[in-house]
């Protein structure tokens, strides 16, 4: 059997394990409960409380590792004369691909959900609820002022960072492996390391792996695919929203870090104000994904999602006898 053979045989038992299982949550529904098909184990962190939000306990979500998993579970449930008008929600990044229209799934208007970890607004409701920066003044100084310095320092080290060199051609070869190459199996960790650190400067370091010289065939032949590439052009001038969203993640945990006593920003509030900042939990940035959900930033777009999926579904229709 080949390797593709073998592939596709993989992923259709795949499809056939998620669908049993997606057979047994409805049953525990009775069938009147939304049911979201999420794509990974770190999803729900993000996503529990804007589910929460709208349906308060009443939902279900379903993580089945992988957005060709979530795609392929759809057609799956659509296609099934039982189960086809469901109250079921599909959610996916969009990645590096194009964004796909259906009124039952929502895609992320970002790389991925982590790209919403690293927001401007995220740093700032993070300062408020672990730094101590939710009143109006802190040892005489307004921390209104507090807030803005360190927002705007945020901004210009991320700006600094989405526009790094290195970090650009990272993203490029990785975007030209998926696109050009059809490449959809190798990872980027698969063949780089990324590492940030902040301190007077920031620096970011790209430690290639053995893979990368077995991928990245030609850096001049990649160089030119970007420079003509108009949708390679787009996700650059969108970088924060359109890189990928793991690295830019890395660079909110050193951000994060940079609020700790001693830390980069907590350095520049001591030096300015005289005012010793620090983070209330030491430890925040090594849970990030978990500590930082109910501060990420929510798009307008879900929001919209919700409601019309909501309003569709207000008066569902009679479901066939299970």
């Amino acid at each position: 059997m080949s390797n593709r053979v073998a592939f596709l045989t993989e992923q259709k038992k795949s499809t056939e394990v998620h669908f049993q299982k997606y057979i047994e949550i409805r049953r525990k529904t009775n069938y009147r409960n939304p049911v979201f098909i999420i794509e990974g184990k770190d999803d729900p962190k993000y996503y529990t409380s804007r589910f929460s939000s709208a349906f308060s306990d009443h939902w279900e979500a379903m993580s089945v590792q992988g957005k060709s998993n979530v795609l392929k579970l759809r057609d799956k449930i659509r296609e099934n004369n039982i189960y086809k008008n469901d109250f079921t929600a599909f959610f996916v990044d969009r990645d590096f691909d194009d964004q796909i229209i259906l009124t039952d799934l929502y895609t992320t208007p970002t790389y991925s959900i982590e790209n919403l970890y690293c927001t401007a607004t995220a740093f700032k409701r993070t300062l408020e609820a672990q730094c101590g920066l939710s009143g109006t003044e802190i040892n005489g100084v307004e921390t209104a002022k507090i807030k803005q310095e360190l927002l705007d320092e945020f901004i210009s080290k991320s700006n600094e960072y989405c526009n790094n060199l290195r970090l650009t051609l990272t993203n490029l070869a990785f975007f030209y492996t998926r696109h050009e190459a059809r490449d959809t199996k190798t990872a980027l960790d698969d063949i780089v390391k990324i590492k940030t650190t902040l301190d007077k400067n920031l620096d970011v370091r790209i430690i290639k792996r053995k893979k990368y010289f077995d991928t990245i065939k030609s850096r001049g032949k990649i160089k030119k695919f970007g420079s003509c590439n108009q949708e390679w052009a787009s996700i650059k001038s969108q970088a924060h929203n359109r890189f990928r969203g793991k690295q830019q993640i890395l660079f909110m945990i050193t951000a994060i870090e940079g609020l700790a006593q001693n830390g980069y920003f907590s350095k520049i509030i001591k030096e300015k104000y005289g005012v010793n900042l620090r983070l209330e939990n030491p430890a925040f940035s090594q849970h990030l994904l978990s500590n930082m959900a109910a501060y990420a930033s929510t798009p307008p777009c879900l929001i919209d999602f919700m409601r019309n999926f909501i309003s569709h579904h207000q008066k569902p229709k009679e479901t066939a006898s299970y």
